[in-house]
């Protein structure tokens, strides 16, 4: 069973991650990356297989929900999307690497299961991520049209002042 697997092999999971990480060229790894993170999600993964949850739509809004709380702080922690996909992804990798090496009994459709928790997770963090990134682009556009609007004022006024007189 793939929860059992992860839950047996957590922190083997997180340190193979964390060393594909430190391996890429582009982009680089932040030093606080898989120290939260990612064992949030491997818990939270865990769960969702062990109740078969991802075929419902309350398993997909569990993971979807962690994996948004994550895709959030890491853009708080000034993380590209490049480099949340690439976690994901290294998180996936690490799994796969540990599970040939291991070779524990997994049926096609618990290994199925799994992919599809881990698409997705890297969907909803993406989505988050771009998201919040949208608005906060909306909020500096807002806020420059708000300044160049009293700029304008203020010289419109200058110059109505200027013509009165």
């Amino acid at each position: 069973m793939p929860q059992e697997f992860i839950s047996a092999n957590r922190e083997s999971i997180v340190s193979r991650a964390s060393q594909r990480a430190d391996g890429r060229v582009w982009p680089s790894r932040a030093i606080s990356e898989f120290e939260h993170g990612a064992p949030l999600f491997l818990q939270h993964l865990e769960q969702t297989l062990r109740l078969h949850l991802p075929d419902t739509a309350s398993g997909a809004d569990a993971i979807s929900e962690t994996a948004m709380r994550h895709g959030a702080e890491l853009f708080a922690a000034g993380f590209t999307l490049s480099q949340v996909v690439h976690d994901y992804g290294d998180i996936c990798q690490a799994i796969t690497a540990l599970a040939e090496a291991c070779r524990p009994a997994v049926t096609v459709q618990e290994f199925q299961l799994l992919n599809r928790c881990l698409d997705t997770a890297i969907v909803a963090a993406v989505t988050e991520h771009a998201r919040i990134t949208a608005l906060q682009r909306t909020a500096h556009k807002t806020e420059h049209l708000g300044r160049a609007a009293h700029e304008l004022r203020d010289l419109l006024n200058t110059s109505l002042l200027a013509f009165r007189l």
